[in-house]
């Protein structure tokens, strides 16, 4: 006869035994999107056409432009054709020299005016030209022409401003790192560019303009760079809102303005007596 095998035994909770965990409910991911100022990049845009549009038709007029406002040392300082600290930063020596400006520019300059917004965007890039210009003539004895102390204002003036919002941004340190890479870089380029055209070999590279440009978009931007702070979510939103004062940024402006007027003024009297 065969065995019928026993019913397999129940499992029964005794009555002091603990129930087994609930399981814990996943938190459902949400997207959050990050918004911050957002100017349309108009200035940079009409700044690289300006340059264009001026460099045709330097070229069309046998380089008469050039001619008339280059920064030209002895022609600032003692026949006081001060437009000369303005002009170079949109005159250009051949199709690659406009080239790489215009596409640093570009590089550069759209997100800085995004963030700045065009009016600090604006005194920058010009205050940080002429700054150049103004290095240039007191450390560089020949002519030069140029927007490089301008993009090299640009690219400072992304130090402070990755510094004040490091709280706020995502791995500023790095992008300080690769900036400051990119100076010593182009710095070291220039100097052994000039190093090599003593010996015949190339054109000079206006080292000075960029270290006057730099040192100026620096400066600048530690004060009037935008202070970003985030506000409250709003669908799934958040905003970051610029906290710092345009009155500030007016006042530093106007405050490198004199400077740099005054720097001209004592070149020109130094030069003057020096004779």
């Amino acid at each position: 006869m065969d065995q019928i095998p026993p019913d397999k035994p129940q499992r029964v909770q005794h009555p002091l035994e603990a129930p087994p965990p609930a399981p814990i409910p996943q938190p459902q991911r949400t997207m959050v999107r990050i918004v911050g100022p957002d100017s349309p990049p108009v200035a940079m845009y009409t700044i690289i056409a300006l340059n264009v549009v001026i460099f045709m038709v330097d070229m069309i007029s046998h380089y008469a432009l050039t001619n008339a406002g280059a920064k030209v040392n002895e022609l600032i300082l003692f026949q006081y054709q001060f437009w000369r600290l303005i002009t170079p930063i949109f005159l250009h020596a051949g199709f690659i020299h406009l080239g790489l400006n215009c596409y640093s520019l570009y590089l550069f300059g759209r997100q800085i005016e995004r963030s700045f917004g065009t009016w600090r965007f604006l005194s920058v890039y010009m205050l940080s030209g002429i700054a150049g210009v103004v290095a240039s003539l007191a450390f560089s004895p020949g002519a030069s022409i140029g927007a490089s102390g301008a993009v090299f204002g640009l690219i400072g003036s992304m130090i402070p401003f990755l510094y004040h919002n490091r709280t706020v941004l995502a791995n500023p340190q790095s992008a300080i790192n690769q900036i400051i890479g990119l100076i010593v870089f182009n710095l070291g380029f220039g100097l052994l560019n000039n190093l090599l055209a003593g010996q015949g070999t190339g054109v000079l590279i206006d080292n000075w303009g960029h270290i006057g440009g730099l040192a100026t978009g620096l400066a600048m931007a530690w004060f009037i760079s935008p202070r970003l702070m985030p506000t409250a979510l709003v669908s799934d939103i958040i905003r970051l809102n610029d906290t710092s004062s345009s009155r500030i940024a007016f006042a530093v402006s106007l405050i490198t303005s004199l400077v740099l007027m005054t720097a001209v003024a004592v070149i020109v009297l130094i030069n003057r007596v020096s004779l």
